[in-house]
């Protein structure tokens, strides 16, 4: 995605006016959901199933990182790792599938998003043979997000936002409204099957999606354009119209983008050479804010953290944050602490099984949205 709005869409370049948002938080969520329940029956899916709340949660820190444009691990703009416009490599003569990785020479704001996917894969299996699965479940997060920013058309192109074909707005209309649109459809849809993938790469899987994606573009431009003219406010009737066309469209790059997600999720694990994943993780979830648990079960403890900075509130003396601990309906914390502060602690769980960590953020006089509210949640592992 081309930039985030909380709890709203799903899925910049250097050299353009920036693009819009591509997929949404939700659909990003859904869709490693669906990679998750695609994977192959065995300990792997069993891994990815444990830790589903993580790589769900997850799958929009790439977003996250973008709209603020700071690469968390890289000395790079975050932006251009979640599109490609192949208009400006063809215009170059720049066959960009033979620029295989290492990235070199790569012109400046061409996006880059087959990179990042097999930079990612790289990473996570490189994690996971050094046993650190903490490390790789944040890899295969952002691996599942630029494999699905792959699948949308309108990541494939410099026309990104309709801007060259008198369609501003595009982007959103396709990956927002028609996506909150077919909500229910896309929540029920069946995991995608996945292929055998002998003797494929990650690299040749991303650009194949890449291709198919790019050409769908006409199909969304002409379904688009079509509606317009039925109802140029682009209200109900637009959308209608505009579901009408470009809805199964829209499906099968959903179904795409899990399929994606899964394989190339696979392929790591493959690189990695196999290794067993751990039946549990101390380390048990990782909100999008940026925060983390950790349980010490031998001392019955539980830590807990958050990433003050990431949060985006205001920087005001008078901001603070609520921080609430609860094992069941037992209150284990409940204070409020200035912006300032770290938000962090330890707290006994008292023999609890499992527990809850909710922290609040508000500037006094501002009502807290539901999004303003992050949750961590632990359950021991039997």
């Amino acid at each position: 995605m081309r930039g985030i709005a909380a709890c709203a869409a799903l899925f910049t370049i250097l050299a353009s006016p920036a693009p819009a948002a591509a997929w949404g938080t939700q659909a990003h969520r859904r869709a490693t959901e669906k990679a998750i329940e695609a994977s192959p029956a065995g300990p792997w899916r069993d891994f990815l199933r444990a830790h589903a709340s993580f790589l769900s949660a997850n799958s929009v820190t790439a977003d996250r990182r973008r709209s603020n444009d700071r690469a968390d691990r890289r000395p790079e703009r975050e932006g251009p790792r979640h599109y490609i416009d192949l208009e400006k490599f063809e215009r170059a003569g720049i066959d960009a599938e033979r620029l295989h990785p290492p990235r070199r020479g790569l012109p400046d704001g061409y996006g880059f998003v087959p990179w990042a996917i097999e930079e990612s894969v790289d990473d996570a299996a490189r994690e996971m043979r050094a046993g650190d699965w903490v490390s790789a479940l944040r890899y295969l997060a952002d691996l599942a997000h630029y494999a699905e920013d792959a699948c949308v058309p309108l990541h494939t192109t410099e026309n990104h936002d309709g801007q060259s074909t008198n369609q501003r707005g595009v982007h959103g209309r396709w990956e927002s409204d028609l996506v909150r649109r077919l909500g229910r459809r896309i929540e029920r849809r069946a995991p995608p099957a996945l292929p055998a993938d002998s003797g494929v790469s990650p690299w040749g899987l991303a650009w194949e999606e890449i291709r198919r994606a790019h050409a769908a573009i006409p199909g969304v431009l002409a379904a688009d354009r079509a509606a317009a003219a039925e109802d140029p406010a682009y209200g109900e009737a637009y959308l209608d119209a505009f579901e009408a066309r470009a809805a199964d469209g829209l499906l099968e790059r959903f179904d795409a983008a899990a399929r994606l997600a899964a394989r190339l999720w696979r392929l790591a694990h493959e690189r990695a050479g196999r290794p067993a994943p751990p039946a549990g993780l101390r380390y048990v979830d990782r909100a999008v804010l940026g925060g983390a648990l950790r349980v010490d079960e031998t001392r019955g403890t539980l830590a807990w953290s958050f990433d003050v900075e990431d949060v985006g509130t205001e920087s005001s003396r008078d901001a603070a944050y609520r921080v609430t601990v609860l094992a069941g309906r037992r209150k284990l914390l409940d204070e409020i602490r200035p912006a300032g502060e770290p938000a962090r602690g330890v707290v006994p769980l008292g023999g609890a099984s499992a527990a809850r960590v909710e922290i609040r953020f508000a500037v006094p006089g501002d009502v807290v949205q539901e999004n303003d509210r992050h949750r961590l949640t632990w359950t021991r592992t039997r």
